[in-house]
């Protein structure tokens, strides 16, 4: 889905350049937890956006529920992912969430969510990876 939005001069920049990319700025996003976005607004030139999207980053945070199939999920893993989910809501509350694209060979989702390299944008201007913060933060699954 596409949808058009009046622009907002508060708002930070609906693309950046960084590293010699395109960033896409998300408005909106809901948080299910420290890796995905269940829905937001992926804003692109021309004041649109893709709505409606999943989003998912290119690290793997600790899990918030017991859905996932493929992985042993016990109750200190969701204390964990729980407050990574409230660690990165907190941040989207200070900085703007921007993805970058994934590469196609780690592009592997299976459940069709928007694969994306995110990045977090301070008042500043300054451009940090969110896999960073939360490697540093202790918010990965495994450490990685």
């Amino acid at each position: 889905y596409l949808l058009a939005f009046e622009p907002r001069s508060s708002r930070p920049p609906a693309t950046i350049q960084f590293d010699g990319q395109t960033l896409y700025r998300v408005d909106y996003p809901t948080v299910h937890d420290a890796d995905t976005i269940t829905d937001a607004v992926i804003c692109l030139p021309f004041h649109a956006g893709v709505v409606g999207r999943s989003i998912r980053a290119d690290y793997d945070a600790w899990e918030v529920t017991r859905g996932r199939q493929t992985v042993k999920v016990t109750d200190e893993e969701l204390a964990k992912g729980k407050a990574a989910r409230d660690a990165l809501i907190d941040q989207l509350k200070k900085q703007t969430l921007y993805l970058g694209e994934l590469p196609k060979e780690l592009d592997i989702d299976p459940y069709d969510r928007v694969d994306a390299v995110w990045y977090f944008r301070d008042a500043q201007g300054r451009v940090s990876r969110v896999a960073d913060w939360a490697k540093a933060g202790g918010h990965l699954r495994g450490g990685k």
